[in-house]
C-alpha cells in the first residue's frame, strides 16, 4: 500500500466528542489518528532484533507531536504498512501543506 498522509483519517468534531464513534472508526483511520503510537511500539516489540526507532511527526517550530511511526534504516511503518521514511514524510507534509 502507498504511504498515505495521517491527517487523511484524522477526527472529525463529531468523533472527538464522542468517544465510541472514535473507536468504532476502521482499524486503517483508528491506527493513523489516534492510536499511531501503538502501532509504532508494537512494531518495534514484534521486531526486537532489529534498531527499530520510534519516530515523531511535528510541524515545524511545534512541539506538539501529530502522527508516530517505526523507523528502520529507511523504511517506516505505520498505518500503511512499510514505506521510504522519505516518502512517508513527504505525503504529510504535502497533505498538511506545511514543513515538518
Amino acid at each position: 500500500m502507498p504511504a498515505q498522509a495521517a491527517g487523511l483519517f484524522r477526527r472529525n468534531d463529531l468523533e472527538r466528542s464522542d468517544q465510541q464513534l472514535a473507536w468504532d472508526r476502521r482499524d486503517q483511520a483508528f491506527f493513523a489518528a489516534g492510536a499511531c503510537h501503538v502501532l509504532a511500539w508494537a512494531c518495534r516489540a514484534f521486531h526486537q532484533d532489529q534498531a527499530l526507532a520510534i519516530h515523531a511527526l511535528r510541524f515545524a517550530g511545534h512541539d506538539q507531536v501529530f502522527h508516530t511511526d517505526a523507523v528502520w534504516e529507511s523504511w517506516a511503518f505505520d498505518h500503511s504498512g512499510w514505506n521510504s521514511h522519505h516518502e512517508l514524510l513527504e505525503v504529510n507534509a504535502e497533505f498538511e501543506d506545511r514543513p515538518m
